[in-house]
């Protein structure tokens, strides 16, 4: 005989097991309750029962109490296999077991059921993390859910209070949840409601929806509005109802094809697994690693019970899982938060989610706070609603019109005339607390379009000009007399008609007219400073503005006036950009030693930031030297020291676009605007804070 014959020979048996609760019903019931209090024990006793198909099979007659034994081991068998992680269940075998006329006769003795409800049949539904919910049908009430209690819990007191309270604590307002029926210590009865959680819901859509499609933006967007809805709903009850314990897992969406239409919140109350700290390890492991994510750090430590203020904190973390493309893990979530903010149209869902998930609680809902101190959820999801709106707007639609254009793949890419459109979508939510945007800032965006326009439209009419005097002599005479006296109505300081000399200059001027106003519009146009103590907020704000007009004078004079001064020009130019980097760096920096040792959502940031502001900082020290270079080079042109003048231009519009247009104004353009977004939101909140006292 093999050694590993000889241990699956020694190893005691399913009747051995049996032998364990040949109890009368009583004695059983509290055998049964001592295995399933020690996870060694339930785990020990789940082996005896090896082979599982034997349960159906092995039915020793020898015992006095058959039924009864059979039952506990059934009852063993279902409580170790409903708590399984939900990927390793196997529903079809443990319904097998709920379905046994034993395993239901013993369910009916521990669970205290009426008689009277008429308990025909049970179907295994879901495990939380201290209870199963099972469909059940009575002859009192057809097809209820009805939840009971894990096994290890049952003589909890705080648990056991709880549940028999529920129906009188929650029971009364149901038009979001549920209707119960009755509770007790052991049970809660109440409508069985058809549809998967909102974790399984989030699954079905990403595999079934492309990703922040019209259709998943919608579905997403319709789901928080109804969770908001139906918080505001509590909330305004007298007095009012927290959840307390709001995760994915609590909220059934009813669906219609995909399509939410409605939602029910389930489980209110503690989660007593995280509250008292009760079970075995794995059991709090396994509960922790649930809802860990979605609680509110002071619920989860215990130093304070649930409130409004960590139910916001559920629901934010619940709103950025939504924006997830995956499942959102603990580790991840400071990513997934970059990414929203360096979208230019999610930078406003980014200031809700940041607003609503600090650990402190009092730095929650900073931004609204001050004006809106009555139904939070309802104002949360009005600002909510308008910034999906605006990001629908923004991505969804023009990614549609794309799609309809072409089948190739687009990302977003603000330029100057989307960023217009966004800055004028924006200051249409006056009554937003969250929009920043200002008269003044449309009016900077609309001029920067303009000036664009026209220095595309000048460099394309002189440039023409030029080539028609000098190329096309057979339409000399009238037309070109009328084309040189209209130019000359300006003065000038260059030759109608000498291409080759008059294009270098105009050359570099028409890119510094590119890359001016994509500079302004892809990173500035939506930003400024909130009216907070930080280092030269007022002269950024200044200097924000300025970019959008200053460069189009010195680009215009090299254009239409002296293209041989193009260097002191693009001097002139860049001016102006360089004191903006310079600002914007030293009030982002301010605004970071400010905020990152009070808000812990700031720790997200860390190691982004840093390496941000360091960019930053070499953003403006790099555009002070290009000014610099370029003043040299005209110094060198103009003195005669260096004469090869279209050799130095087409270095300069080599770099202008290929390192500046399509890597600084493009590529990064989106961490730098959603970087100083953040950061300038962080001052903002921390100025907020101020204004309630707190420092």
């Amino acid at each position: 005989m093999t050694a590993a014959h000889a241990n699956r020979s020694s190893c005691p048996s399913l009747a051995a097991l049996y032998e364990k609760f040949d109890h009368p019903l009583d004695q059983a019931i509290a055998s049964l309750s001592e295995v399933l209090l020690s996870e060694e024990m339930t785990n020990e006793y789940f082996r005896w029962a090896q082979p599982l198909e034997n349960i159906f099979t092995v039915r020793s007659e020898k015992h006095v109490h058959t039924e009864i034994a059979r039952g506990c081991v059934i009852f063993l068998i279902f409580h170790r296999m409903a708590t399984f992680p939900e990927s390793h269940r196997d529903l079809n075998f443990i319904n097998r077991l709920v379905a046994d006329p034993d395993f239901l006769a013993l369910f009916r003795s521990f669970y205290q059921i009426p008689t009277d409800w008429g308990l025909t049949s049970l179907a295994f539904h879901a495990s939380g993390t201290t209870s199963f919910i099972f469909k059940a049908l009575t002859k009192r009430h057809p097809a209820v859910a009805l939840k009971v209690l894990q096994a290890p819990y049952v003589a909890l007191p705080s648990l056991r209070a709880s549940t028999a309270g529920y129906a009188a604590t929650y029971g009364l307002h149901t038009k979001h949840s549920p209707h119960i029926h009755d509770s007790d210590a052991l049970w809660i009865l109440m409508d069985f409601v058809e549809g998967p959680n909102l974790s399984e819901y989030m699954g079905l859509l990403r595999a079934s929806v492309p990703f922040l499609s019209d259709t998943y933006v919608s579905h997403i967007a319709s789901i928080f509005h109804k969770v908001a809805d139906a918080l505001s709903y509590y909330e305004r009850l007298h007095p009012p109802l927290i959840h307390g314990d709001l995760t994915p897992f609590n909220i059934i969406v009813e669906t219609e094809a995909l399509t939410p239409k409605g939602i029910k919140l389930i489980d209110f109350g503690p989660n007593y697994v995280l509250k008292d700290r009760i079970g075995s390890r794995r059991i709090f492991v396994e509960a922790f690693s649930r809802t860990e994510l979605y609680t509110a750090p002071e619920v989860l430590t215990g130093q304070f019970d649930a409130s409004l203020r960590s139910d916001l904190f559920s629901l934010g973390m619940i709103g950025l899982d939504l924006l997830c493309k995956e499942p959102l893990k603990k580790e991840a979530v400071g990513v997934r938060l970059r990414e929203i903010w360096q979208n230019p149209a999610s930078v406003g869902i980014a200031q809700i989610i940041e607003d609503l998930i600090d650990d402190n609680p009092e730095h929650r809902l900073l931004i609204m706070d001050k004006k809106s101190s009555l139904r939070v959820y309802h104002a949360l999801d009005r600002v909510l609603q308008d910034q999906v709106a605006l990001y629908k707007d923004l991505v969804v639609e023009g990614r549609r019109t794309i799609e309809l254009k072409s089948h190739a793949r687009r990302s977003f890419k603000p330029d100057v005339w989307q960023s217009l459109a966004n800055v004028a979508r924006i200051l249409k939510s006056q009554d937003n607390p969250y929009n920043t945007a200002t008269r003044l800032q449309l009016v900077a965006s609309e001029m920067n379009a303009a000036f664009q326009a026209l220095i595309v439209t000048a460099f394309v009419f002189y440039t023409a000009a030029d080539i028609q005097v000098r190329y096309i002599p057979a339409l000399n005479g009238a037309f070109q007399d009328t084309l040189v006296a209209l130019i000359r109505l300006f003065p000038v300081h260059f030759q109608v008609g000498d291409v080759w000399g008059n294009l270098p200059g105009r050359a570099v001027a028409l890119t510094f007219g590119l890359i001016a106003p994509r500079y302004y519009a892809n990173i500035f146009a939506a930003l400024a400073v909130a009216p907070v103590r930080v280092a030269n907020r007022t002269l950024t704000n200044i200097v924000l503005r300025l970019n959008s007009f200053t460069y189009f004078v010195p680009i215009m004079t090299a254009i239409v006036y002296a293209p041989h001064w193009w260097p002191f020009c693009c001097l002139a130019g860049t001016l102006f950009p360089a004191l903006n980097n310079f600002l914007c760096w030293r009030t982002a920096r301010d605004a970071w030693r400010k905020s990152e040792k009070v808000f812990s959502v700031a720790t997200f940031h860390d190691s982004e930031t840093e390496h941000f502001l360091g960019m930053c900082r070499d953003w403006a020290i790099l555009m002070g030297l290009y000014s610099v270079g370029l003043g040299v080079i005209g110094v060198l042109l103009t003195t005669g020291l260096a004469r090869d003048e279209s050799v130095y231009a087409t270095f300069v519009c080599g770099i202008n676009m290929f390192k500046m247009y399509r890597n600084n104004c493009g590529r990064e353009a989106p961490i730098v605007s959603g970087n100083l977004s953040r950061l300038f939101f962080s001052a903002r909140r921390w100025g907020n804070l101020g204004d309630l006292g707190v420092h």
